[in-house]
Protein backbone atom coordinates (compact mmCIF):
# COMPACT_ATOMS: atom_id res chain seq x y z
CA UNK A 1 0.00 0.00 0.00
CA UNK A 2 1.69 3.58 -0.97
CA UNK A 3 0.90 6.90 0.86
CA UNK A 4 -1.12 7.58 -2.49
CA UNK A 5 -3.48 5.31 -2.04
CA UNK A 6 -4.92 7.09 1.16
CA UNK A 7 -5.22 10.24 -0.13
CA UNK A 8 -8.84 10.23 -1.40
CA UNK A 9 -10.44 8.76 1.46
CA UNK A 10 -9.39 11.89 3.54
CA UNK A 11 -9.54 14.30 0.87
CA UNK A 12 -13.39 12.97 0.98
CA UNK A 13 -12.90 13.73 4.57
CA UNK A 14 -11.95 17.02 4.43
CA UNK A 15 -13.64 18.99 2.17
CA UNK A 16 -13.03 22.65 2.63
CA UNK A 17 -15.40 25.51 2.19
CA UNK A 18 -15.21 26.75 -1.41
CA UNK A 19 -14.64 22.50 -2.32
CA UNK A 20 -18.13 22.01 -0.88
CA UNK A 21 -19.76 24.57 -3.10
CA UNK A 22 -17.53 24.53 -6.47
CA UNK A 23 -20.35 23.01 -8.41
CA UNK A 24 -23.18 25.21 -6.64
CA UNK A 25 -21.73 28.89 -6.96
CA UNK A 26 -24.79 30.86 -7.56
CA UNK A 27 -26.47 28.05 -4.10
CA UNK A 28 -27.48 30.67 -1.01
CA UNK A 29 -24.72 29.38 0.70
CA UNK A 30 -22.12 31.31 -1.85
CA UNK A 31 -24.50 33.93 -1.99
CA UNK A 32 -24.14 34.14 1.71
CA UNK A 33 -20.38 34.44 1.89
CA UNK A 34 -20.12 37.04 -1.03
CA UNK A 35 -22.50 39.36 1.27
CA UNK A 36 -20.06 38.50 4.13
CA UNK A 37 -17.00 39.97 1.96
CA UNK A 38 -19.18 43.09 1.26
CA UNK A 39 -20.04 43.22 4.90
CA UNK A 40 -16.46 42.86 6.21
CA UNK A 41 -15.76 46.28 3.47
CA UNK A 42 -18.30 48.30 4.40
CA UNK A 43 -17.65 47.23 8.31
CA UNK A 44 -13.55 48.36 7.62
CA UNK A 45 -14.23 51.19 5.55
CA UNK A 46 -17.31 52.25 7.82
CA UNK A 47 -14.79 52.29 10.70
CA UNK A 48 -12.28 54.22 8.56
CA UNK A 49 -14.96 56.91 8.17
CA UNK A 50 -15.97 56.86 12.13
CA UNK A 51 -12.28 57.10 13.20
CA UNK A 52 -11.42 60.28 11.04
CA UNK A 53 -15.00 61.90 11.62
CA UNK A 54 -15.29 61.98 7.52
CA UNK A 55 -18.33 61.83 5.86
CA UNK A 56 -19.34 59.13 3.14
CA UNK A 57 -19.12 61.37 -0.36
CA UNK A 58 -20.95 60.44 -3.21
CA UNK A 59 -17.56 58.68 -5.03
CA UNK A 60 -17.32 56.33 -1.71
CA UNK A 61 -20.81 55.30 -1.94
CA UNK A 62 -20.80 54.64 -5.95
CA UNK A 63 -17.27 53.14 -5.03
CA UNK A 64 -18.82 50.68 -2.55
CA UNK A 65 -22.16 50.55 -4.89
CA UNK A 66 -19.31 49.47 -7.99
CA UNK A 67 -18.03 46.17 -5.64
CA UNK A 68 -21.49 45.42 -5.05
CA UNK A 69 -22.41 45.18 -8.58
CA UNK A 70 -18.81 43.66 -9.53
CA UNK A 71 -20.03 40.74 -7.09
CA UNK A 72 -23.39 40.25 -8.39
CA UNK A 73 -21.62 39.55 -11.89
CA UNK A 74 -19.77 36.97 -10.44
CA UNK A 75 -22.95 35.24 -8.73
CA UNK A 76 -24.87 35.65 -12.11
CA UNK A 77 -21.84 34.27 -13.88
CA UNK A 78 -21.00 37.21 -16.11
CA UNK A 79 -17.56 36.98 -15.34
CA UNK A 80 -16.09 39.28 -17.63
CA UNK A 81 -18.31 41.87 -16.86
CA UNK A 82 -17.21 41.59 -13.13
CA UNK A 83 -13.04 41.28 -13.65
CA UNK A 84 -13.99 44.67 -15.57
CA UNK A 85 -16.07 45.57 -12.42
CA UNK A 86 -13.30 44.53 -10.13
CA UNK A 87 -10.55 46.14 -11.87
CA UNK A 88 -12.53 49.52 -11.50
CA UNK A 89 -12.56 49.36 -8.35
CA UNK A 90 -9.59 48.39 -7.08
CA UNK A 91 -7.90 51.64 -8.72
CA UNK A 92 -9.94 53.43 -6.62
CA UNK A 93 -9.13 51.05 -3.47
CA UNK A 94 -6.31 48.94 -4.34
CA UNK A 95 -5.77 47.75 -0.52
CA UNK A 96 -9.05 46.73 -0.37
CA UNK A 97 -7.85 42.95 0.36
CA UNK A 98 -11.42 41.30 0.29
CA UNK A 99 -11.65 42.79 -3.70
CA UNK A 100 -8.46 41.38 -4.75
CA UNK A 101 -9.75 38.12 -3.20
CA UNK A 102 -13.38 38.37 -4.89
CA UNK A 103 -10.95 39.06 -8.41
CA UNK A 104 -9.09 36.38 -7.67
CA UNK A 105 -11.76 33.69 -7.00
CA UNK A 106 -13.21 35.47 -10.50
CA UNK A 107 -10.16 34.49 -12.63
CA UNK A 108 -10.06 30.63 -11.01
CA UNK A 109 -13.80 30.26 -12.35
CA UNK A 110 -12.08 31.76 -15.86
CA UNK A 111 -9.41 28.79 -15.57
CA UNK A 112 -6.85 31.94 -15.70
CA UNK A 113 -4.83 30.84 -12.56
CA UNK A 114 -1.69 32.77 -12.89
CA UNK A 115 -3.88 36.10 -12.81
CA UNK A 116 -6.13 34.39 -9.95
CA UNK A 117 -3.02 33.32 -7.93
CA UNK A 118 -1.51 36.72 -8.15
CA UNK A 119 -4.83 38.70 -7.16
CA UNK A 120 -4.94 36.03 -4.16
CA UNK A 121 -1.68 36.87 -3.22
CA UNK A 122 -2.66 40.11 -3.22
CA UNK A 123 -5.26 40.16 -0.85
CA UNK A 124 -2.84 37.42 1.40
CA UNK A 125 0.25 40.15 1.30
CA UNK A 126 -2.92 42.85 2.67
CA UNK A 127 -4.59 40.63 5.23
CA UNK A 128 -1.84 37.90 5.79
CA UNK A 129 -4.00 36.57 8.88
CA UNK A 130 -7.15 35.98 7.12
CA UNK A 131 -7.49 32.14 7.20
CA UNK A 132 -10.05 31.99 3.78
CA UNK A 133 -7.56 33.84 1.94
CA UNK A 134 -4.82 30.98 2.60
CA UNK A 135 -7.58 28.28 2.57
CA UNK A 136 -8.31 29.91 -0.90
CA UNK A 137 -5.03 30.19 -1.86
CA UNK A 138 -3.60 26.19 -1.25
CA UNK A 139 -6.93 25.08 -2.84
CA UNK A 140 -5.64 26.74 -6.15
CA UNK A 141 -1.98 25.37 -5.62
CA UNK A 142 -4.09 22.04 -5.06
CA UNK A 143 -5.85 21.77 -7.93
CA UNK A 144 -3.33 23.14 -10.45
CA UNK A 145 -1.40 19.91 -9.03
CA UNK A 146 1.00 22.16 -6.97
CA UNK A 147 0.56 20.43 -3.34
CA UNK A 148 3.71 21.13 -2.01
CA UNK A 149 2.78 24.99 -2.11
CA UNK A 150 -0.10 24.25 -0.99
CA UNK A 151 1.06 22.29 1.75
CA UNK A 152 3.37 25.60 2.52
CA UNK A 153 0.33 27.94 2.96
CA UNK A 154 -1.61 25.57 5.47
CA UNK A 155 1.89 25.18 7.41
CA UNK A 156 1.76 29.22 7.23
CA UNK A 157 -1.64 29.10 8.59
CA UNK A 158 -0.86 26.57 11.46
CA UNK A 159 1.36 29.16 12.85
CA UNK A 160 -1.17 32.00 12.50
CA UNK A 161 -3.60 29.85 14.06
CA UNK A 162 -1.55 27.88 16.08
CA UNK A 163 -4.68 25.71 17.91
CA UNK A 164 -6.15 25.26 14.60
CA UNK A 165 -6.72 21.69 14.28
CA UNK A 166 -7.87 22.31 10.40
CA UNK A 167 -4.58 23.57 9.19
CA UNK A 168 -2.37 20.90 10.85
CA UNK A 169 -4.57 18.12 9.26
CA UNK A 170 -5.30 19.98 5.45
CA UNK A 171 -1.60 20.82 5.58
CA UNK A 172 -0.65 16.90 6.15
CA UNK A 173 -3.12 16.08 3.30
CA UNK A 174 -1.27 18.32 1.01
CA UNK A 175 2.19 16.91 1.79
CA UNK A 176 0.71 13.55 1.40
CA UNK A 177 -0.52 14.69 -2.20
CA UNK A 178 3.14 15.88 -3.29
CA UNK A 179 4.45 12.54 -1.33
CA UNK A 180 6.13 13.64 1.72
CA UNK A 181 4.68 11.40 3.98
CA UNK A 182 7.40 12.32 6.42
CA UNK A 183 6.44 16.01 6.49
CA UNK A 184 2.82 14.60 6.83
CA UNK A 185 3.67 13.22 9.92
CA UNK A 186 5.82 15.97 11.40
CA UNK A 187 2.80 18.23 10.69
CA UNK A 188 0.64 15.98 12.56
CA UNK A 189 3.15 15.51 15.35
CA UNK A 190 3.24 19.02 15.86
CA UNK A 191 -0.82 19.64 15.42
CA UNK A 192 -1.14 17.20 18.39
CA UNK A 193 1.68 18.79 20.44
CA UNK A 194 0.26 22.62 20.46
CA UNK A 195 -4.19 21.87 19.88
CA UNK A 196 -3.92 18.56 22.42
CA UNK A 197 -5.12 15.00 22.05
CA UNK A 198 -7.34 14.74 19.22
CA UNK A 199 -8.35 11.27 17.62
CA UNK A 200 -7.56 12.14 13.88
CA UNK A 201 -4.57 12.78 14.34
CA UNK A 202 -3.57 9.57 15.43
CA UNK A 203 -5.44 8.44 13.37
CA UNK A 204 -4.27 9.98 10.48
CA UNK A 205 -0.91 8.78 11.46
CA UNK A 206 -1.96 5.55 11.86
CA UNK A 207 -3.00 4.70 8.25
CA UNK A 208 0.24 6.70 6.80
CA UNK A 209 2.50 4.70 8.78
CA UNK A 210 0.32 1.70 7.79
CA UNK A 211 0.98 2.90 4.22
CA UNK A 212 4.59 2.72 4.78
CA UNK A 213 4.95 -0.30 6.54
CA UNK A 214 5.70 1.10 9.43
CA UNK A 215 3.16 -1.40 11.31
CA UNK A 216 4.67 -0.77 15.02
CA UNK A 217 4.29 3.25 14.74
CA UNK A 218 0.86 2.50 13.04
CA UNK A 219 -0.32 0.18 16.45
CA UNK A 220 1.26 2.80 18.69
CA UNK A 221 -1.32 5.29 17.38
CA UNK A 222 -3.95 3.42 17.85
CA UNK A 223 -2.87 2.47 21.27
CA UNK A 224 -2.77 6.06 22.16
CA UNK A 225 -6.76 6.74 21.32
CA UNK A 226 -7.84 3.68 22.94
CA UNK A 227 -5.55 4.87 26.23
CA UNK A 228 -8.46 7.63 25.76
CA UNK A 229 -11.38 5.68 24.73
CA UNK A 230 -10.85 2.42 26.20
CA UNK A 231 -14.66 1.48 24.88
CA UNK A 232 -14.30 2.39 21.38
CA UNK A 233 -15.01 -0.75 19.52
CA UNK A 234 -14.17 1.33 16.33
CA UNK A 235 -10.53 1.67 17.05
CA UNK A 236 -10.18 -1.77 19.02
CA UNK A 237 -11.78 -3.64 15.95
CA UNK A 238 -9.11 -1.57 13.89
CA UNK A 239 -6.28 -2.82 16.00
CA UNK A 240 -7.55 -6.62 15.44
CA UNK A 241 -7.75 -5.69 12.24
CA UNK A 242 -3.83 -4.38 12.24
CA UNK A 243 -2.50 -7.36 13.74
CA UNK A 244 -4.37 -9.91 11.72
CA UNK A 245 -2.76 -8.16 8.67
CA UNK A 246 0.81 -8.87 10.15
CA UNK A 247 -0.08 -11.99 11.02
CA UNK A 248 -0.48 -11.76 14.81
CA UNK A 249 -4.19 -13.38 15.38
CA UNK A 250 -3.50 -14.02 18.80
CA UNK A 251 -3.52 -10.65 19.81
CA UNK A 252 -5.96 -9.73 17.60
CA UNK A 253 -8.51 -12.02 19.47
CA UNK A 254 -7.23 -10.11 22.71
CA UNK A 255 -8.85 -7.44 20.96
CA UNK A 256 -11.89 -9.05 20.33
CA UNK A 257 -12.32 -10.44 23.67
CA UNK A 258 -11.51 -6.92 25.19
CA UNK A 259 -14.84 -5.45 22.89
CA UNK A 260 -16.87 -8.47 24.53
CA UNK A 261 -16.10 -7.32 27.97
CA UNK A 262 -18.01 -4.69 27.73
CA UNK A 263 -20.39 -5.04 24.79
CA UNK A 264 -21.00 -9.07 24.59
CA UNK A 265 -22.99 -9.58 21.59
CA UNK A 266 -21.03 -7.12 19.15
CA UNK A 267 -21.62 -8.78 16.30
CA UNK A 268 -17.95 -7.76 14.55
CA UNK A 269 -16.08 -9.20 17.50
CA UNK A 270 -18.40 -12.19 17.60
CA UNK A 271 -17.70 -12.32 14.22
CA UNK A 272 -13.93 -12.09 13.91
CA UNK A 273 -13.70 -14.00 17.10
CA UNK A 274 -15.39 -17.02 15.29
CA UNK A 275 -13.31 -16.93 12.41
CA UNK A 276 -10.27 -16.80 14.29
CA UNK A 277 -11.36 -19.88 16.51
CA UNK A 278 -12.67 -21.38 13.01
CA UNK A 279 -8.85 -20.80 11.37
CA UNK A 280 -7.28 -22.86 13.92
CA UNK A 281 -9.97 -25.62 13.47
CA UNK A 282 -11.61 -25.22 16.95
CA UNK A 283 -14.59 -23.24 16.61
CA UNK A 284 -15.27 -21.31 20.10
CA UNK A 285 -18.85 -22.43 20.37
CA UNK A 286 -19.48 -20.01 23.01
CA UNK A 287 -18.48 -17.22 21.10
CA UNK A 288 -20.74 -18.72 18.22
CA UNK A 289 -23.63 -19.47 20.78
CA UNK A 290 -23.69 -15.77 21.39
CA UNK A 291 -23.28 -14.22 17.73
CA UNK A 292 -26.26 -16.63 16.93
CA UNK A 293 -28.39 -15.71 20.14
CA UNK A 294 -27.91 -11.66 18.75
CA UNK A 295 -31.14 -10.83 16.56
CA UNK A 296 -29.30 -8.03 15.33
CA UNK A 297 -26.80 -10.04 13.35
CA UNK A 298 -28.01 -11.19 9.76
CA UNK A 299 -28.78 -14.87 9.52
CA UNK A 300 -26.97 -15.07 7.08
CA UNK A 301 -23.76 -14.28 8.70
CA UNK A 302 -24.66 -16.62 10.93
CA UNK A 303 -24.95 -19.43 8.70
CA UNK A 304 -21.56 -18.72 7.16
CA UNK A 305 -20.26 -19.02 10.61
CA UNK A 306 -22.33 -22.53 11.23
CA UNK A 307 -21.55 -24.03 7.65
CA UNK A 308 -18.09 -25.10 8.40
CA UNK A 309 -18.98 -27.00 11.20
CA UNK A 310 -21.04 -28.82 9.38
CA UNK A 311 -19.13 -29.56 6.56
CA UNK A 312 -16.48 -31.44 8.87
CA UNK A 313 -19.37 -33.04 11.41
CA UNK A 314 -20.30 -36.46 11.01
CA UNK A 315 -22.40 -39.19 12.71
CA UNK A 316 -19.02 -39.99 14.16
CA UNK A 317 -18.67 -36.66 15.66
CA UNK A 318 -18.10 -36.73 19.72
CA UNK A 319 -21.18 -36.72 21.93
CA UNK A 320 -20.17 -33.22 23.35
CA UNK A 321 -19.76 -31.92 19.82
CA UNK A 322 -22.98 -33.44 18.45
CA UNK A 323 -24.62 -31.79 21.67
CA UNK A 324 -23.14 -28.11 21.47
CA UNK A 325 -23.98 -28.03 17.49
CA UNK A 326 -27.58 -28.90 18.56
CA UNK A 327 -27.71 -26.55 20.86
CA UNK A 328 -25.90 -24.05 18.23
CA UNK A 329 -28.88 -24.79 15.47
CA UNK A 330 -31.82 -24.47 18.09
CA UNK A 331 -30.72 -21.04 19.71
CA UNK A 332 -30.79 -19.89 15.53
CA UNK A 333 -34.65 -21.24 14.94
CA UNK A 334 -35.25 -19.73 18.59
CA UNK A 335 -33.71 -16.35 17.70
CA UNK A 336 -34.53 -16.51 13.59
CA UNK A 337 -38.10 -18.26 14.04
CA UNK A 338 -39.84 -16.91 10.82
CA UNK A 339 -37.03 -17.84 8.75
CA UNK A 340 -37.04 -21.03 6.58
CA UNK A 341 -33.07 -21.12 6.33
CA UNK A 342 -32.85 -20.96 10.12
CA UNK A 343 -34.98 -24.16 10.09
CA UNK A 344 -32.76 -25.68 6.61
CA UNK A 345 -29.43 -24.90 8.44
CA UNK A 346 -30.56 -26.91 11.22
CA UNK A 347 -31.60 -29.76 9.01
CA UNK A 348 -28.26 -29.63 7.48
CA UNK A 349 -26.85 -30.12 10.93
CA UNK A 350 -28.54 -32.74 12.29
CA UNK A 351 -28.63 -34.58 8.61
CA UNK A 352 -24.57 -34.56 8.98
CA UNK A 353 -24.43 -35.81 12.38
CA UNK A 354 -26.81 -38.65 11.87
CA UNK A 355 -30.33 -37.55 13.21
CA UNK A 356 -32.21 -38.24 10.53
CA UNK A 357 -35.80 -37.92 12.22
CA UNK A 358 -34.83 -34.03 13.37
CA UNK A 359 -33.34 -33.68 9.84
CA UNK A 360 -36.31 -35.01 8.12
CA UNK A 361 -38.68 -32.67 10.62
CA UNK A 362 -36.59 -29.77 10.08
CA UNK A 363 -36.39 -30.32 6.45
CA UNK A 364 -40.63 -29.73 6.15
CA UNK A 365 -40.42 -26.98 8.61
CA UNK A 366 -38.38 -25.02 6.11
CA UNK A 367 -40.77 -26.55 3.00
CA UNK A 368 -44.33 -24.96 5.37
CA UNK A 369 -42.08 -21.59 5.07
CA UNK A 370 -40.24 -21.34 1.75
CA UNK A 371 -41.11 -23.64 -1.55
CA UNK A 372 -38.95 -22.51 -3.76
CA UNK A 373 -35.47 -24.03 -2.63
CA UNK A 374 -35.38 -27.45 -4.86
CA UNK A 375 -32.13 -29.41 -2.49
CA UNK A 376 -34.57 -28.94 0.70
CA UNK A 377 -37.41 -30.76 -0.99
CA UNK A 378 -34.83 -33.66 -2.87
CA UNK A 379 -33.15 -34.23 1.24
CA UNK A 380 -36.71 -34.12 2.26
CA UNK A 381 -37.68 -37.28 -0.32
CA UNK A 382 -34.84 -38.88 0.61
CA UNK A 383 -35.19 -39.36 4.16
CA UNK A 384 -38.76 -40.12 3.14
CA UNK A 385 -37.78 -43.03 1.82
CA UNK A 386 -35.12 -44.30 3.66
CA UNK A 387 -37.99 -44.61 6.16
CA UNK A 388 -40.01 -46.31 3.43
CA UNK A 389 -42.93 -43.66 4.26
CA UNK A 390 -44.09 -44.23 0.90
CA UNK A 391 -47.32 -42.62 0.86
CA UNK A 392 -45.52 -39.58 2.15
CA UNK A 393 -43.01 -39.70 -0.74
CA UNK A 394 -45.82 -39.96 -3.41
CA UNK A 395 -47.38 -36.73 -1.54
CA UNK A 396 -44.37 -34.55 -1.23
CA UNK A 397 -43.11 -35.67 -4.93
CA UNK A 398 -46.75 -34.42 -6.00
CA UNK A 399 -46.07 -30.90 -4.01
CA UNK A 400 -42.47 -30.61 -5.34
CA UNK A 401 -43.44 -31.14 -8.99
CA UNK A 402 -46.09 -27.97 -8.67
CA UNK A 403 -42.72 -25.76 -8.20
CA UNK A 404 -40.19 -28.00 -10.24
CA UNK A 405 -42.27 -29.58 -12.99
CA UNK A 406 -39.44 -30.20 -14.86
CA UNK A 407 -36.80 -31.89 -12.11
CA UNK A 408 -36.56 -35.56 -13.62
CA UNK A 409 -34.99 -36.51 -10.40
CA UNK A 410 -38.67 -35.69 -8.28
CA UNK A 411 -39.90 -38.19 -10.66
CA UNK A 412 -37.74 -40.91 -10.43
CA UNK A 413 -39.01 -40.86 -6.24
CA UNK A 414 -42.70 -40.60 -7.29
CA UNK A 415 -42.21 -43.46 -9.50
CA UNK A 416 -39.93 -45.92 -7.42
CA UNK A 417 -42.19 -44.94 -3.99
CA UNK A 418 -45.67 -46.07 -6.29
CA UNK A 419 -43.51 -49.01 -7.52
CA UNK A 420 -43.66 -49.76 -3.94
CA UNK A 421 -46.87 -49.08 -2.59
CA UNK A 422 -47.80 -51.94 -5.42
CA UNK A 423 -49.37 -49.13 -7.41
CA UNK A 424 -46.91 -50.79 -10.65
CA UNK A 425 -48.57 -49.55 -13.40
CA UNK A 426 -48.51 -46.02 -12.22
CA UNK A 427 -45.19 -46.51 -11.27
CA UNK A 428 -44.44 -47.37 -14.85
CA UNK A 429 -45.73 -44.71 -16.46
CA UNK A 430 -44.52 -42.22 -14.13
CA UNK A 431 -40.61 -43.84 -15.09
CA UNK A 432 -41.77 -42.93 -18.80
CA UNK A 433 -42.08 -39.66 -18.05
CA UNK A 434 -39.30 -39.34 -15.56
CA UNK A 435 -37.02 -41.06 -19.24
CA UNK A 436 -38.79 -38.13 -21.27
CA UNK A 437 -37.53 -35.53 -18.91
CA UNK A 438 -34.32 -36.34 -18.57
CA UNK A 439 -33.48 -35.08 -22.12
CA UNK A 440 -29.73 -35.68 -22.91
CA UNK A 441 -29.18 -37.52 -19.39
CA UNK A 442 -27.90 -40.63 -20.98
CA UNK A 443 -27.24 -41.80 -17.54
CA UNK A 444 -30.28 -41.04 -15.95
CA UNK A 445 -31.89 -42.12 -18.72
CA UNK A 446 -30.40 -45.41 -18.98
CA UNK A 447 -30.95 -46.18 -15.35
CA UNK A 448 -34.68 -45.68 -15.78
CA UNK A 449 -34.56 -48.34 -18.66
CA UNK A 450 -33.31 -50.66 -16.55
CA UNK A 451 -35.59 -49.86 -13.83
CA UNK A 452 -38.38 -50.04 -15.93
CA UNK A 453 -36.66 -53.51 -17.64
CA UNK A 454 -37.03 -54.41 -13.69
CA UNK A 455 -40.58 -53.69 -13.02
CA UNK A 456 -41.78 -55.42 -16.24
CA UNK A 457 -39.97 -58.76 -15.42
CA UNK A 458 -42.06 -58.46 -11.80
CA UNK A 459 -45.01 -57.86 -13.71
CA UNK A 460 -44.24 -60.90 -15.97
CA UNK A 461 -44.24 -59.13 -19.21
CA UNK A 462 -40.42 -60.51 -20.05
CA UNK A 463 -40.80 -59.16 -23.87
CA UNK A 464 -41.49 -55.19 -22.34
CA UNK A 465 -38.44 -56.18 -20.15
CA UNK A 466 -36.51 -57.08 -22.94
CA UNK A 467 -37.71 -54.06 -24.63
CA UNK A 468 -36.36 -51.67 -22.37
CA UNK A 469 -33.22 -53.59 -21.12
CA UNK A 470 -32.51 -52.97 -25.54
CA UNK A 471 -33.02 -49.25 -25.04
CA UNK A 472 -30.46 -49.16 -22.08
CA UNK A 473 -27.58 -51.18 -23.73
CA UNK A 474 -27.99 -48.97 -26.65
CA UNK A 475 -27.18 -46.45 -23.63
CA UNK A 476 -24.60 -48.32 -22.01
CA UNK A 477 -20.96 -47.82 -21.63
CA UNK A 478 -19.73 -50.99 -20.90
CA UNK A 479 -19.49 -49.44 -16.92
CA UNK A 480 -22.47 -49.27 -15.56
CA UNK A 481 -22.92 -51.96 -12.88
CA UNK A 482 -26.55 -51.29 -13.05
CA UNK A 483 -27.36 -52.19 -16.32
CA UNK A 484 -25.07 -55.18 -16.18
CA UNK A 485 -27.30 -56.73 -13.84
CA UNK A 486 -30.57 -56.03 -14.99
CA UNK A 487 -29.17 -58.17 -17.92
CA UNK A 488 -28.68 -60.99 -16.39
CA UNK A 489 -31.76 -60.80 -14.86
CA UNK A 490 -33.85 -60.44 -18.01
CA UNK A 491 -31.60 -63.53 -19.50
CA UNK A 492 -33.01 -65.72 -16.50
CA UNK A 493 -35.95 -64.05 -16.34
CA UNK A 494 -35.69 -63.93 -12.87
CA UNK A 495 -34.95 -61.01 -10.28
CA UNK A 496 -31.90 -61.66 -8.19
CA UNK A 497 -30.04 -59.31 -5.15
CA UNK A 498 -27.60 -56.30 -5.87
CA UNK A 499 -24.50 -56.91 -5.62
CA UNK A 500 -22.03 -54.60 -3.13
CA UNK A 501 -21.62 -51.82 -5.99
CA UNK A 502 -25.02 -50.33 -4.87
CA UNK A 503 -23.26 -49.27 -2.16
CA UNK A 504 -21.72 -46.28 -4.74
CA UNK A 505 -24.36 -46.45 -7.28
CA UNK A 506 -25.58 -42.77 -8.04
CA UNK A 507 -29.12 -43.84 -8.06
CA UNK A 508 -28.36 -46.77 -5.36
CA UNK A 509 -31.00 -45.16 -2.88
CA UNK A 510 -33.76 -45.56 -4.99
CA UNK A 511 -32.55 -49.50 -5.08
CA UNK A 512 -32.60 -49.75 -1.47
Amino acid sequence: MSASAIIQNMKNNNPTYYQRNKQKRLSIHTLRLSLLWVALWLVTTAAFAQKSNKRYTEADILSEAQFIEADALFLLGKYPDAVTKFKEFLKEYPNVAVAHFQLGRTYEVMKETEKSLAEIEKAVSIDGKNRWFLIKQAAIFEANGQADKAAQVMVRLTKIYPKSDFAYKKAAFYYLLSQNPNKAIDILNKGEKRVGFDPEFCHRKHVIFLAQGKTKEAIKELKKIIKHYPKSTKYHLQLAETYLTIGKPTLAEQEYRTILTYDPYNADALVGLQKRNTSIGDADNQALMKMVANPNISIDLKITEIVPIINKASPKSPDTKKQEWSQIVEKLIQTHPNDAKAYSVAADMYYAIGQDDKALANYQKTLAREKSVFPVWQQTLELLFAKKDYPNVILTARQALNFFPNKSKIMLYLAEAEFRASKTHKAISDYQQAAMMSGRNRHQKRFIYGRLAEIYLFDKNPQKARKYLDKALQLDDAKDPFIKHVEDEVNNNKSTLYGAWLRLYPFGRLLQ
